[in-house]
């Protein structure tokens, strides 16, 4: 009788022990996969700062895109009044050359 007892004893505590090692695969399992959703929290996080900060620099570069367009007409404009302004010296120039020669015809009288 004891030695029934002793042998359904040693099963239970064999048991128990793989129940125990069972246990601890379970866990170690558990913690692998708690640690690999952070990663893809983490990882989601990350993605959506990264889009984030493209699609600032994105408009970054619109603006400066725009603001260079805005630029180059200002550009050609002031050049357009450059050579507005050289032709109405010209202009002027031919004036006063002809002046000065109805002048000196004049004074030739």
């Amino acid at each position: 009788e004891m030695e029934k007892t002793m042998t359904v004893y040693e099963k239970l505590v064999s048991e128990r022990e793989d129940l125990m090692q069972k246990l601890h695969e379970a866990e170690q399992k558990l913690d692998i996969v708690k640690t690999n959703h952070e990663c893809n929290a983490d990882e989601a996080k990350l993605r959506a700062t990264m889009e984030q900060e493209m699609n600032q620099m994105n408009k970054q570069v619109k603006d400066l895109q725009e603001k260079l367009q805005k630029s180059k007409e200002e550009n050609n404009a002031l050049e357009d009044k450059v050579i507005e302004l050289e032709c109405t010296i010209e202009q002027t120039r031919n004036d006063l050359c002809e002046l000065q020669s109805k002048e000196a015809e004049a004074n030739a009288y």
